[in-house]
C-alpha cells in the first residue's frame, strides 16, 4: 500500500483550492474477518477535475500555510534535539557558587550545570 501522497494531499483538502478528487480510497472485504478494509490508491489512479467555483482559499493564503508549516518544522527539529529532562526539580535548584542552574548529574546527585558543561564553575559538589 502506498501512502506517499495522503499528507500532502489533505493537508489541505483539495475541494478548499477548487479540485474535487475522485477515486482515493477503495474499500474491500476482508475474506478472513468479513471485515471492510480501506486502502489509500495509488496517487496516478486518482481522478482530479478543476471546480473554480467551489474554491475559498487563494494561491497566496496556501502558499502562506506551506511556508508556516516548513517553519514549524525547522524549529521542531531544532528542539528536539534539547535534552529534556523528567526530574521535576532540575533546573530550580541553584548553584550557592555561580548562581548557575544545577541538575542532575545522575539519578541521585544534582551538580551544578555550569561544571558540567562549560567548567565555569569551581563547585564540583552534588547535593
Amino acid at each position: 500500500m502506498d501512502t506517499t501522497g495522503i499528507h500532502r494531499a489533505f493537508s489541505t483538502p483539495p475541494l478548499y483550492i477548487g479540485k474535487h478528487v475522485w477515486n482515493v480510497r477503495s474499500k474491500k472485504i476482508n475474506p478472513d474477518t468479513g471485515q471492510k478494509v480501506i486502502f489509500i490508491n495509488p496517487q496516478s489512479q486518482w481522478a482530479t477535475v478543476d471546480v473554480p467555483e467551489l474554491r475559498i482559499i487563494s494561491d497566496e493564503l496556501v502558499w502562506y500555510r506551506a511556508e508556516k508549516q516548513k517553519l514549524l518544522r525547522r524549529r521542531n527539529q531544532l528542539t528536539a534535539k534539547r535534552v529534556h529532562t523528567k526530574n521535576p526539580f532540575s533546573g530550580l535548584v541553584l548553584c550557592g557558587s555561580c548562581g548557575s542552574t544545577k541538575i542532575l548529574g545522575n539519578s541521585k546527585r544534582f551538580v551544578c550545570s555550569g561544571y558540567l558543561s562549560r567548567r565555569s564553575c569551581d563547585n564540583a559538589r552534588g547535593m
